[in-house]
């Protein structure tokens, strides 16, 4: 006996197909009879059980007269499809937050990337990834910013960060003048003459909310991981405290940047 197994990423847009139908006042059969397909296969994407083509959610929304709103969430389907399940945690935590502090030891922090500065990582860090998966994961991350409307958010990056080369110096470029064009966003630099060694302890985020205690996320070879443990919480923030305190204010780190971007 088989096990259907529900997506969580393809039963949102199961949803929005269900209620389109439904609206159209049309009976599985007789969508599926529409669209030339059986009536288990529309009931599978309705349940979250398969996935969608862009083909077929094409002609889904032109059948129901959705008025582009099926392809809209078939697209949002495929961009939380395209993400890992740890970035899909990370990301949905970051949504729901009041503050995000930010530590990024290695490169750019995610959320100020553009997009040929994200896709020189991905290419270089999952050589088997094909590329229309990393146009979308470079897409994602791009459209993380504005769904932190009214979150506090610094982040903090480690000199070397600027200075490290990914995908040449017009990208580098490119990427420097775009954070020096960032607004809503207070960005910092660790210098590399800062008295710590606090950056050791690598990567992470420190995401704060209204209602509940803080998490954190912690960069790793395969991904961050999610902490709620509060001792642990507690020692990332006493980490970032000693951080900032030896960081270049706002000021002194922009005229830094247009230095570094200025040797690239």
């Amino acid at each position: 006996m088989s096990t259907e197994r529900v997506s969580s990423t393809w039963a949102e847009f199961g949803r929005e197909l269900r209620a389109a139908r439904l609206q159209a006042g049309l009976s599985i059969d007789q969508l599926a009879g529409a669209i030339s397909a059986s009536p288990s296969l529309v009931s599978k994407m309705e349940r979250g059980v398969r996935s969608t083509s862009r083909t077929a959610a094409e002609t889904l929304d032109t059948e129901l007269g959705a008025d582009g709103a099926l392809l809209s969430a078939w697209g949002q389907a495929l961009k939380r499809a395209a993400l890992p399940n740890w970035a899909a945690q990370v990301s949905k935590s970051e949504e729901r937050s009041t503050s995000l502090q930010i530590f990024s030891p290695i490169a750019i922090t995610g959320l100020l990337q553009i997009p040929e500065y994200s896709s020189e990582l991905y290419r270089d860090t999952e050589p088997d990834m094909e590329d229309e998966q990393i146009k979308t994961l470079v897409a994602s991350r791009s459209e993380r910013i504005s769904r932190l409307s009214g979150c506090d958010i610094t982040c903090l990056m480690d000199e070397s960060v600027l200075r490290r080369p990914v995908g040449g110096p017009e990208v580098m470029r490119h990427q420097l003048d775009s954070l020096l064009g960032v607004t809503g966003v207070r960005i910092l630099v660790l210098p590399a003459t800062a008295k710590t060694a606090a950056w050791s302890v690598g990567g992470f985020r420190i995401i704060g909310f209204s209602d509940r205690a803080p998490v954190a996320a912690a960069d790793g070879p395969t991904g961050e991981s999610l902490i709620s443990e509060p001792a642990e919480v507690k020692r990332l923030a006493a980490i970032w405290s000693d951080l900032v305190s030896w960081a270049c204010d706002p000021l002194q780190t922009a005229e830094l940047i247009k230095r570094i971007r200025d040797a690239h």
